[in-house]
Parts: structure tokens; sequence; C-alpha cells
């Protein structure tokens, strides 16, 4: 679980620094290309008029498929964040010897051995916590 939650993450941070990589080369293009600097993409389209589509339209075209890339990069991000406040809300729901033990496995990256020792508890308790907490978080 550790993993895939660390990944998620990643995959999260990635997406986001694309989409605002995306977000600012639009920003670029119709502020110097276009030379409507200050406005948005959806006040560009309404500004599209038919004596402007030919000197604008490359750049437009340019603009809407960014535009597209950044909304399926805000769907993603969104799938991602939607995961990742159902894991934290199942979290919750953990009472305290759980939330130790998955904090001590899935935070500070602890054996279940090192958690017994540090918790007062047998290594087979750990183990049966453990596989308690993986239960609660995938149902």
């Amino acid at each position: 679980m550790y993993k895939e939650l660390k990944k998620q993450i990643a995959d999260k941070n990635v997406i986001h620094e694309i989409r605002l990589g995306i977000e600012n080369r639009i920003r670029f293009k119709i502020d110097n290309q276009l030379g409507l600097k200050g406005m948005s993409f959806q006040e560009v389209k309404i500004e599209m008029t038919t004596k402007h589509v030919d000197r604008f339209a490359k750049v437009f075209a340019d603009i809407e498929e960014l535009d597209k890339q950044r909304e399926e990069l805000l769907k993603e991000e969104s799938i991602i964040d939607d995961m990742l406040n159902k894991v934290d809300r199942k979290i919750s729901e953990l009472n305290d010897i759980e939330l130790k033990v998955f904090r001590g496995m899935y935070l500070w990256g602890k054996t279940q051995q090192e958690i017994a020792e540090a918790e007062d508890y047998s290594l087979a308790r750990i183990k049966q916590i453990s596989i308690d907490i993986n239960n609660k978080l995938k149902n």
C-alpha cells in the first residue's frame, strides 16, 4: 500500500507541474503571440471575430490543443485527489494502535518487528493489526 500511495502522490506532483507548464504556455501565447495581454483563454474565445480568424488561427489552434491537454491533466489530478481523500478518510477510522502501526509501516518505513518492540506488542499481534488495517483500507 505504501508504494501505491507514494506512486500516486508522485504522479500527482508530476501532473500538477505539467499542467502548470501548459497553463504558462497558454498565457505566453495569449500575451505574446496574440497580443491580448491579461486575457484568459475563455475571453480570447469570445474575442475571436471573423476579421481576426486568419491572423490568430494557428496560435488559437495551438492554445486549444494545450487547453485540451490541461483539461485532461486536471481530470487525472482530480482522480488522484479523490483516491487520496478516500484513503485519508479510511485512515481516520483506524483505532489508536492501528494508526500507530500504519504510521510506523507506511510513513516511517519501520518493520513489523520494530513496531512490535516500540509498542510493546508481540510480532504476531502487529501482523494481525497489519492485516486488519489492510482489510479496512481495501473496503
